[in-house]
């Protein structure tokens, strides 16, 4: 993690940026591509999230001009959109289990994933994507936080089958006049499921809204003090 710009003249997104960044986790990603691209484009960070389970972060980078190392003579690739696929056996996942794909920086949620994740990268954009394998319920995706979304802030990570409700603990702190923060968390919603609670608890918080849509929902808050928030999210499952 470097900082190339001088703090006093960050624009408020360019330390919105800055702060989904830190702190720096210790591990890297490993490049996927090392001999294939002049400037690797694909990269892989395997993770153990609060609940002890493992996730794996994928990044995806478009550079725009590239070069092809798998081609005598090298071709140069165009500075253009692309699709980069990685078959999920190159990430030592089962390739025939269903994975929980969630993009970081424009918080989308892919969807469901078998056998390979394919990302539509635009030319000059850095993708993060996180693999969570599928379970029969509602599940932590991720957070805005942090770009590896859940290793680094995440303190816990609990869902109560009996009441039906998944809980997550994480680091809050209040943003700035300057450069404000909104914490948005997204949460799986399987087909069938309907969201019948939620709340936010442990510091202050305001503007506290949940929304929900294909297939997935973001609950969103603003701290107000700095500590830890607890939030749940309470479920109805199918009849």
């Amino acid at each position: 993690m470097k900082i190339g710009e001088r703090l006093v003249e960050l624009k408020p997104a360019w330390v919105d940026t800055v702060r989904r960044l830190l702190p720096a986790h210790p591990a890297t990603g490993r490049p996927l591509d090392l001999f294939t691209r002049e400037f690797p484009e694909l990269w892989h960070l395997p993770l153990k999230d609060a609940a002890g389970g493992g996730y794996d972060v994928v990044g995806v980078i478009n550079w725009g001009v590239n070069k092809d190392l798998t081609k005598n003579p090298y071709e140069l690739m165009p500075d253009a959109a692309r699709t980069v696929t990685v078959p999920l056996g190159d990430l030592g996942l089962d390739p025939k289990a269903t994975y929980l794909a969630y993009e970081f920086w424009d918080e989308r949620f892919i969807g469901e994933v078998t056998g390979s994740l394919a990302v539509e990268a635009a030319q000059h954009r850095a993708y993060l994507v996180a693999l969570r394998k599928k379970e029969p319920r509602p599940q932590f995706l991720g957070t805005n936080r942090h770009a590896l979304m859940g290793v680094v802030g995440v303190g816990a990570v609990a869902w109560d089958d009996a009441a039906k409700t998944l809980t997550v603990t994480q680091e809050a702190t209040p943003g700035t006049a300057f450069a404000p923060f909104e914490y948005r968390v997204a949460f799986s919603i399987p087909a069938g499921w309907t969201v019948k609670d939620h709340a936010v608890r442990g510091i202050e918080v305001s503007d506290v809204t949940l929304t929900s849509d294909g297939g997935h929902g973001t609950l969103a808050f603003t701290a107000k003090d700095k500590g830890e928030a607890t939030w749940t999210v309470t479920f109805t499952p199918p009849k």
